[in-house]
């Protein structure tokens, strides 16, 4: 992009799709929608605008082409010819994700053929209800997919597979969805599907550095799947990272609330109330971390380091030693341990410890930040 062409771009109070978020469009249709989205994103992260009737006009020519071979067809029937028509006509396939917010759309796939699970996702929806297929969006921690669901028959489909059926029992231990959860598994409403695409951008623009626009986007995002975990997690990095530990700590409250399988959440939740100097609370949420991911180093670093402030230094010093049978190479562990062991009086380990942290791997996690 030219330097020119930088200066005219929309700074985070002009954004295009900050005026999305305060006036969403009130579509019924999911092509128009998803393209209405992807426009503001394209215009905020480049000034370039996309033809949306083009490409509506697009799906609607690929709709007519698919009614030839799903067109009046249901249940098994009508999704192996659809994913036929598009995994196998259309040839949409699977690509490692782009690195910015507007490849996330269904535009991006009708350029490309290629898209991740969310762009293909969302390709689906905008062909498959102008067939009027019984297709929702259905997200579970860490994937979208879609499920086909007249009533009677139920079939999920898998993007990154081809169009492959997988069951629920998959989904729940392939991604760790909880029991008895608000969002994950179900069919989602229009609004809904729409939310998890806008979380996505969030988290794209976070990583860009525009974080009062992802912190926007987010508090929309639990508006509306209140249930959606990973949306109160990465809103808490957010308000952590800005210095606001109170109001992360009720955000990252809100994401074991809704997934109690998250380990980064209780990590997140452990540092937060443990930098309000909440210490046996802290330490409580490193330990239910720990049943649920207990070969994560981190929490076990992050348990010792709350004893430690407790003065019980005999547990501090046990779980550090844990976090290094788990990863060998954790230069912060080394370092914590050394300084348990020199209140000790152990100056001899204290000093292999610091010189194991020196060694150390430089980088190292910066929590919270659970995705």
């Amino acid at each position: 992009m030219s330097a020119d062409r930088q200066a005219d771009r929309p700074g985070p109070a002009a954004s295009a799709f900050g005026e999305y978020l305060a006036h969403p469009p009130a579509e019924s249709d999911p092509a128009r929608a998803l393209l209405v989205l992807a426009e503001r994103v394209r215009r905020d992260e480049s000034c370039e605008r996309i033809d949306i009737e083009s490409y509506v006009a697009r799906i609607d020519a690929m709709a007519g082409e698919a009614a030839g071979e799903a067109g009046g067809r249901r249940g098994a029937e009508a999704v192996g010819a659809f994913n036929r028509f598009f995994f196998e006509r259309m040839e949409a396939g699977a690509s490692p994700e782009a690195g910015y917010a507007a490849g996330l759309f269904p535009d991006s796939v009708l350029r490309t053929g290629k898209g991740d699970c969310l762009a293909l996702a969302g390709l689906y929806l905008a062909i498959s209800s102008r067939l009027d297929l019984a297709v929702h969006g259905v997200v579970v921690p860490g994937h979208f997919f879609v499920r086909y669901d007249d009533g009677q028959t139920r079939i999920n489909v898998e993007m990154l597979r081809g169009g492959l059926a997988r069951d629920d029992a998959f989904y729940r231990e392939r991604f760790g969805v909880p029991e008895g959860d608000a969002c994950y598994m179900r069919n989602l409403l229009l609004d809904e599907t729409l939310a998890v695409f806008v979380f996505n951008v969030a988290n794209r623009y976070a990583a860009a550095g525009r974080t009062d626009l992802a912190e926007r986007a987010l508090a929309r995002v639990v508006e509306i799947l209140p249930g959606f975990a990973e949306a109160h997690g990465n809103l808490g990095v957010l308000l952590y990272r800005r210095g606001e530990a109170s109001l992360a700590v009720a955000c990252f409250e809100r994401a074991v609330e809704t997934n109690r399988l998250a380990g980064g959440a209780w990590l997140n939740l452990g540092v937060a109330r443990q930098a309000l100097g909440r210490l046996d609370e802290a330490a409580g949420a490193y330990r239910s971390g720990i049943a649920v991911t207990p070969e994560s180093a981190e929490l076990r670093h992050g348990l010792g380091t709350a004893l430690h402030r407790l003065g019980r230094l005999d547990e501090a010093v046990a779980e550090y030693v844990e976090a290094l049978k788990l990863r060998p190479d954790f230069a912060r562990a080394h370092g914590d341990l050394a300084a348990a062991y020199l209140v000790q009086g152990k100056s001899d380990l204290a000093l292999r410890h610091l010189d194991l942290a020196g060694r150390s791997e430089a980088a190292e996690p910066t929590p919270p930040g659970e995705r």
